[in-house]
């Protein structure tokens, strides 16, 4: 394989290239950019699980610096979105989704219209999770005009795993939709820092355990949907919604 990199000499060859730099980026060495992500992203994972590669916060922390095609800067406003959002990819093993992940072939034009269409949102042909665009235009997603994550709507898509708790973070979350997968465990007790969030489906996973206590607090909420999962606890805690 050769690589055209510029500079004096352009040309480089190596056996397995995905990316070529020539010099430092974003103004810093890489293993500075790197080091200033990391630090940048333990204020949203736990710093054992950015570290280990198996998770899905290392596996998103090592496409954010090694992998993604847009190789944004330590200072870049969506960063910590952009890798909230390959979190929850790699979280419900994107790979195996029905549609739209990033092994999926032509994954520059993916998708259908999967999503609740009355909400004014049209998932067709939108690029796949991971690729070199916007999360903003991934599949399923949408966002407001400042380019925060409005929705996110993956219902019906063999999402399988977990649902990370770094999805919290996402301040101005209006949709959350995730319902007809194969998601499992506890549905995160930080979902309820999720305070502008009008619409939640969880309906027909296999989550369990006790429904959060402090759901209580997303009071903007209009539609919530729990119905055919192992949820337990007393629906009185969330009656005044």
């Amino acid at each position: 394989l050769t690589a055209d990199c510029g500079s004096v000499n352009p040309l480089i060859e190596c056996i397995c290239c995905t990316q070529c730099f020539n010099g430092p980026v974003c103004g810093v060495s890489q293993e500075t950019r790197a080091v200033q992500i990391f630090e940048i992203l333990r204020t949203v994972s736990n710093p054992n699980d950015l570290e280990n590669p198996n998770t899905p916060e290392g596996q998103a922390f090592d496409w954010i610096v090694f992998d993604d095609d847009l190789f944004l800067c330590p200072d870049n406003a969506t960063l910590t979105q952009r890798y909230v959002m390959a979190v929850l990819y790699y979280a419900t093993d994107g790979d195996n989704w029905t549609i739209c992940s990033n092994t999926e072939e032509g994954t520059s034009n993916c998708g259908i219209v999967t999503g609740d269409i009355s909400s004014g949102f049209n998932f067709e042909s939108r690029p796949a999770y991971l690729t070199a665009v916007s999360e903003c235009e991934w599949f399923g997603n949408s966002c407001d005009e400042n380019g925060a994550m409005k929705s996110i709507q993956l219902d019906n898509n063999n999402l399988n795993g977990t649902i990370p708790s770094e999805i919290s973070t996402l301040n101005d979350l209006r949709t959350l939709q995730l319902d007809q997968n194969i998601l499992r465990e506890l549905v995160p007790e930080d979902i309820a820092n999720l305070t502008m969030l009008e619409k939640l489906r969880l309906d027909n996973n296999m989550l369990s355990g006790p429904l959060p206590s402090m759901i209580s607090q997303l009071t903007m909420l209009v539609e919530l949907v729990l119905n055919d999962n192992a949820l337990t606890g007393d629906i009185q805690e969330i009656e005044n919604l």
